[in-house]
């Protein structure tokens, strides 16, 4: 049930609205967390809304069940859980959603897990009759990398239900399964498009570089790049295959990748990456590639590689883009309503102004509200200066709220707007008169796999990473959000708006 990549040239308006509602403190709680802006550096109360709770993430999912909605639960739990046993509720809720989003989060906690409840995730893998229960399963015991569970996750791979093999292929991979590199090298040829997928990646993952001439006929014959009906739902696998010839180095395969690259739009930007991989200078193509049709994945090839200033160099590079955006907008009735209202009614909304909106529907990464008939959008970094995550955890629809508008745009109908942009920008008025060295007291606003974030300041957060502590293992015990913790400034970043934080030796 994971995300797969894809070429994509809008974001915001042309996503699905039909998603859930957030569970929130309300607009009110949003608009104090912004505009918290004091100049102390010691741990002060303030007035913002407190991270959800368990009860209020897992609650989205009773009437919901999206796939994105699940997947983002079982992240942001898998951060919120002190310990794996706060999970075990949801484990034997009756929605069978949230029973996922837990199993899920107990494959994305950062500790090794109580043997019960890798005994409890082996008989879901054994014996449940939902199949996204059992495939959350072998998932979370692949992530953990149980290597007691090996025999059971064969066993779902043998059992007969092609759902259960593509997750059992990856998990094994991840576990080192001695077993499974000839099983991947079979699925890579006969698979369907899910099994060769899962089949690329764990090839990847075990760095089998005797499979590269299997990854290289498989992308040879890969429906997707068919050069007469070429079968679009084979992409993401495509670009799965793309990706394990990069990160394996297959230089026999740069010519073919070069064709991809020129060729295949859903394809170009993990073949330009996997060239890159391999030493090819992708600047021309690159350049090609934008002129044919700008993207946002093509956007971030070219930072990634170092080579922004050759597209951003192109004489017709804003005209290409342009063009894009207004094709993007003419497929949206939302904005095709948005663009009528504004070349009417030019004034009804000026860029600067700031205005009273309805929020009309919340996403974990934007917001559209309405004000007087029009659409206008609100990414979730717009809401607060400081680090704001999910923004279902801090809004709730059918509530007002007031929002500085960014622009107007009346030939696309697209409107951005921000509720930060209210308040002084913190990094401006308090960041600088940190120096390095500087010991604070702050308090943890999240901890992931990687470290955790401390805000030294309102709305100003650094992050402490896990080589930090103990061998490099967060005590959940210790370590949760809203508990105070002393650090010491190693380095900023103003222009990339980061701290890094070091723990008093």
């Amino acid at each position: 049930m994971s995300d797969e990549p894809f070429e994509s040239d809008e974001a915001g308006f042309s996503n699905e609205l039909d998603g859930p509602s957030g569970v929130a403190e309300g607009a009110s709680a949003v608009e104090r967390h912004a505009s918290a802006v004091e100049s102390s550096a010691s741990a002060i109360e303030r007035d913002e809304p407190p991270p959800p709770t368990l009860e209020q993430l897992f609650s989205k999912l009773i009437h919901q069940h999206s796939r994105p909605l699940i997947e983002s639960v079982s992240h942001r739990a898998s951060q919120i859980a002190t310990s794996p046993s706060e999970l075990l509720p949801w484990l034997h809720s009756d929605d069978f959603a949230c029973r996922i989003a837990a199993i899920k989060a107990l494959g994305h906690q950062p500790h090794p897990l109580d043997p019960s409840i890798v005994d409890l995730l082996i008989g879901f893998a054994r014996n449940d009759e939902n199949v996204s229960i059992v495939c959350a399963a072998i998932e979370a015991l692949g992530r953990q990398q149980i290597t007691q569970a090996a025999d059971v996750i064969t066993e779902c791979m043998n059992d007969g239900n092609e759902h259960f093999v593509p997750p059992a292929a990856l998990a094994l991979s991840r576990i080192g399964d001695p077993n499974i590199s000839e099983r991947l090298r079979y699925l890579l040829a006969y698979g369907n498009n899910r099994m060769v997928r899962s089949a690329a990646q764990g090839l990847s993952l075990l760095a089998a570089n005797e499979a590269l001439p299997d990854l290289i006929e498989a992308l040879q014959q890969s429906p997707a790049i068919d050069p007469v009906h070429p079968r679009t739902k084979w992409t993401s696998a495509t670009r799965k295959i793309i990706e394990a010839i990069g990160e394996l180095k297959g230089y026999e395969a740069i010519d073919l990748l070069k064709a991809i690259a020129s060729d295949h739009v859903g394809l170009r930007s993990p073949a330009l990456l996997a060239l890159h991989q391999l030493g090819e200078d992708i600047t021309q193509l690159l350049v090609d590639a934008y002129q044919i049709k700008p993207t946002r994945n093509l956007h971030r090839v070219a930072v990634k590689t170092g080579k922004l200033h050759h597209v951003d160099d192109l004489p017709d590079a804003d005209a290409f883009k342009r063009q894009l955006e207004v094709s993007a907008a003419e497929a949206d009735p939302r904005l095709m309503a948005n663009r009528e209202m504004l070349q009417t009614t030019p004034e009804l909304i000026r860029v600067d102004e700031i205005v009273s909106a309805e929020i009309e529907y919340v996403d974990p990464g934007f917001v559209i509200l309405r004000y007087q008939g029009l659409s206008m959008l609100l990414p979730s970094y717009e809401i607060a200066w400081g680090r704001v995550g999910d923004a279902c955890d801090l809004l709730t629809p059918g509530t007002p709220i007031n929002v500085k508008v960014l622009s107007v745009d009346c030939e696309t109908g697209k409107v951005f707007v921000s509720i930060r942009r209210m308040q002084p920008d913190p990094w401006v008025t308090m960041a600088r008169r940190i120096p390095v060295g500087t010991r604070l007291h702050g308090e943890i606003t999240g901890v992931t796999n990687y470290g955790v974030f401390v805000e030294v300041m309102p709305n100003i957060q650094g992050l402490v990473h896990r080589s930090q502590f103990p061998d490099h293992r967060i005590d959940l015990a210790e370590i949760g959000p809203r508990k105070p913790l002393s650090v010491i400034v190693a380095a900023m970043d103003e222009r990339g708006r980061r701290i890094t934080l070091h723990l008093p030796s």
